[in-house]
């Protein structure tokens, strides 16, 4: 049954939760896929083993390698793929040689994102520093800060900084001493990547599907998340966050919407909404509804 508005929806408790889409056209049910334990998957670009790719010619899906640019279709099996990833060394039980490639694969990553994103930086003392390249230094201290939930004061800790110095005596070059300035490099880093993000969404191939969830966190705060779905240019499957924001006050939809309606604005996709993926709380009736008459989002009532 399909209603473009809530006026014709049914009373009926029994009725499943609805979907919520721009698009003109009735959404077909698909069947759940189990989760990903292989330990191959592990081994993809996406650290996310769930991510999945598609060819760009045919639309089938692939495993991609993390370590160079082979890719094999998923649809014979994984033996293929176990006989490359030994040509890395890798095997399923291989776990110091797995952890230092990855490792080896994060920091090339920053190199990269570091060569995207050179910055003008004062040497903090009369030593050369060029042991370690300060870009890459602030992308990698950035990742440990925000993954760790690190205190930005913890570099302003003599034993921390006196472990870092046993290390690398260069750090004192490039490594600030006032948490404020660790805090300029976490924004900066935030900026650059919602930026590479914002690109991605203009580049897709599809619809921009929407989830979102309102939940509490450790602290008691009110927090809702929105992630985005999308197929990009080269066939991959991307999962992002766009937004993490606190609610004040209560969770109805007519406070909700306004929050969603600011992050679809911000990235620039208002006009190129897929579906929205909810539960059943009764508040995302009304969030969706007051965000129909803000958008052009048409509502769609699916009934299996």
């Amino acid at each position: 049954m399909l209603s473009p508005d809530f006026s014709s929806r049914p009373s009926s408790p029994e009725l499943p939760a609805p979907v919520f889409s721009s698009a003109s056209t009735p959404c077909s049910i698909l069947p759940v896929k189990r989760p990903r334990t292989t330990w191959v998957w592990n081994h993809m670009p996406d650290p996310d083993p769930q991510t999945q790719y598609f060819n760009k010619n045919t639309g089938k899906p692939e495993w991609r390698c993390r370590y160079c640019t082979r890719r094999y279709a998923t649809t014979g099996g994984t033996r293929a793929i176990m006989e490359h990833l030994k040509t890395h060394n890798i095997e399923e039980n291989s776990t110091r040689e797995t952890r230092a490639i990855n490792q080896q694969a994060s920091i090339q990553n920053a190199m990269d994102i570091a060569r995207e994103n050179p910055q003008k930086r004062r040497r903090l003392n009369e030593s050369q520093g060029e042991s370690m390249d300060p870009d890459q230094l602030e992308i990698l201290y950035v990742r440990w800060v925000s993954a760790c939930s690190v205190s930005f004061r913890m570099v302003e800790c003599p034993e921390f900084r006196a472990l870092l110095f046993y290390i690398n005596k260069d750090i004192d070059t490039w490594l600030p001493r006032s948490h404020n300035t660790v805090r300029d490099w976490v924004v900066r880093q935030y900026e650059a990547q919602k930026a590479k993000i914002k690109a991605s969404l203009k580049r897709s191939t599809t619809r921009i599907h929407i989830s979102c969830d309102l939940w509490s966190s450790p602290n008691s705060l009110a927090i809702l998340g929105i992630v985005a779905h999308f197929i990009t240019g080269d066939g991959e499957l991307r999962h992002v966050v766009l937004a993490l924001r606190e609610i004040d006050g209560a969770h109805t939809g007519e406070n909700l919407s306004p929050v969603i309606l600011d992050v679809i604005v911000d990235y620039g996709f208002e006009s190129n909404l897929g579906f929205f993926m909810m539960d059943n709380a009764s508040n995302n009736d009304t969030m969706m509804n007051h965000l129909s008459t803000r958008t052009c989002i048409t509502i769609i009532w699916v009934q299996s």
